[in-house]
């Protein structure tokens, strides 16, 4: 539900972003992937919809497998019982500063889980859930006039919300900024930082009301078929707990590619 499908440049997959949405070369993250405030299940079976009205606007329309376990084949559970469905349409805009095209897409989507979840505070469990979400990112700068190769400033913004009685984040945003080239003669390097932060559920049980994680990472391109991306991340109240000490995590993703 994530990556089913491309609008020219931009990924029009469910909760995409051009600079915030692949964890193999982009963030490692996973707050700064996808919106944890969407319960997207594990792979499995689902269907897909885009329309394409005009050139800068789509719809998208989906249902995947809510129980979905990636450690089964998606017949064994696919439509049994519950579902996850949304709704997408966004815009991909080219503005142009100063004659300079830049490129954007600005999305908005709805979703709806049929699963039954316990409440928080004891109550019944409520049938079915549903939350909304926002997904925009936007080149800023761009180094070479006329050229299509990725190389400047971009940034990005991600919220979500869902209902906080049934749900430990109720609100998230992220946001944060890419830039490709920065180095002299490093055209293919990437230089990214992001921002995440969860609003907990009160009714949750946490001591922290927020946790907010942050990452850097530079990603190298050492040959057409090798890239190196060291990466540092800090996180504030980490699973919600205000007693714990915040957590620093340095790492290096190495990729060949055959």
């Amino acid at each position: 539900m994530t990556a089913g499908f491309e609008i020219g440049p931009h990924p029009a997959a469910f909760d995409g972003n051009t600079y915030a949405n692949d964890e193999t070369s982009q963030f490692l993250n996973g707050a700064l992937v996808n919106n944890r405030a969407i319960p997207f299940p594990d792979n499995g079976l689902g269907v897909m919809v885009c329309l394409r009205p005009e050139q800068w606007w789509y719809i998208a329309g989906g249902m995947a497998d809510a129980d979905a376990n990636a450690m089964k084949t998606g017949f064994s559970t696919a439509f049994k019982g519950d579902v996850l469905g949304l709704v997408e349409t966004g815009v991909i805009p080219e503005m142009h500063v100063s004659s300079v095209p830049l490129k954007g897409a600005y999305r908005i989507g709805c979703w709806y889980d049929s699963r039954s979840k316990k409440r928080f505070n004891g109550d019944d469990a409520k049938p079915g859930d549903a939350g909304m979400y926002l997904s925009f990112d936007q080149e800023v700068f761009k180094e070479a006039l006329g050229s299509d190769d990725g190389q400047g400033l971009g940034l990005f913004i991600r919220y979500g919300f869902a209902n906080g009685n049934i749900n430990e984040i109720k609100h998230f945003w992220t946001a944060g900024t890419r830039y490709k080239g920065l180095l002299p003669g490093r055209d293919e390097d990437v230089l990214g930082f992001g921002a995440a932060n969860g609003r907990l559920s009160g009714s949750a049980g946490f001591t922290a009301l927020n946790e907010t994680a942050m990452e850097w990472y530079y990603s190298v391109q050492i040959t057409p078929w090798c890239v190196i991306s060291p990466s540092v991340q800090y996180t504030l109240n980490p699973g919600g707990n205000d007693e714990k000490d915040n957590a620093v995590i340095a790492g290096t993703r190495l990729q060949i590619a055959f």
